[in-house]
C-alpha cells in the first residue's frame, strides 16, 4: 500500500523488515521469499540504489533456483528484471546472459510470438548492438518485427523504436538502402502517431 501511494522509502522498510522475519524463520528460500526479494529489488531501483537493487535479484535468482522455481514465469519477470537492470548499468554481456534465459522461457511457454516476446528481442538487439555484434542486433530485430506485426502491434511507439533500431543495425551492416527504408518507416509511424517530435 505504501509503495502505491508513493511511500518508496515507508515500502523498503516494510519489506526489509519482512525479509527479517522469513530469515529468522527459515522462510526466505522459498518461492514466496522469491517474490519478496524481487519486490525489494524493484523498489531499491525505483529508489536510485541501482548496486542494492541489483542484489536483491541476483539473491532471489539464487532462491529461485535453488526451490525450482525460476523456470516459471514469475521467474521470467525477474529475469527481465536484472537484464533491463544490467543493459541499464551498461553490462551488455550480463544482459544478455539473463535474455537469453528469459528467451527459452518464452520459448517453453509458447510466449515468445506476443508483443512481451518481441519487447525481448527488441532488448536482445539493443544489447547485441551495444556489444559491437550489429549483425546478430539485425536478426534479433527482424524476429521482434516478425512478431509484432503478426501481433499487430508494429503500429506502436514500441514499434516505431524497433524501426529506427533496425536501421541503425542495417546502417551499420552495410546496407544504406534497407536503413533509410526503416529510418523513413519510423518516421512515417511517428508522424501517424503524432509523436515525431517526443524524446522516443
Amino acid at each position: 500500500a505504501r509503495w502505491m501511494s508513493g511511500d518508496q522509502e515507508g515500502a523498503l522498510e516494510a519489506l526489509v523488515e519482512v525479509r527479517r522475519i522469513r530469515a529468522g524463520t527459515h522462510a526466505l528460500e522459498t518461492a514466496e521469499g522469491a517474490v519478496l526479494l524481487r519486490n525489494i529489488g524493484v523498489v531499491k531501483w525505483a529508489k536510485g540504489d541501482h548496486e542494492g537493487g541489483l542484489e536483491a535479484y541476483f539473491e532471489a535468482r539464487r532462491v529461485r533456483e535453488l526451490t525450482g522455481s525460476l523456470h516459471t514465469p514469475e521467474g521470467v519477470v525477474l529475469l527481465l528484471n536484472i537484464g533491463f537492470a544490467r543493459a541499464d548499468r551498461g553490462d551488455s554481456s550480463g544482459a544478455l546472459e539473463a535474455y537469453e534465459q528469459a528467451r527459452h522461457l518464452y520459448e517453453a511457454f509458447a510466449t515468445l510470438e506476443t508483443p512481451s516476446g518481441a519487447t525481448l528481442l527488441t532488448s536482445m538487439g539493443v544489447a547485441l548492438g551495444n556489444r559491437g555484434d550489429q549483425a546478430a542486433a539485425a536478426r534479433a530485430y527482424a524476429s521482434a518485427r516478425r512478431v509484432r506485426e503478426t501481433t499487430g502491434t508494429l503500429a506502436s511507439s514500441a514499434g516505431a523504436v524497433l524501426l529506427r533500431n533496425i536501421g541503425v543495425a542495417v546502417a551499420a551492416t552495410g546496407a544504406p538502402g534497407k536503413a533509410l527504408e526503416a529510418y523513413t518507416e519510423a518516421r512515417r509511424l511517428r508522424e501517424h502517431m503524432g509523436t515525431l517530435h517526443t524524446a522516443a
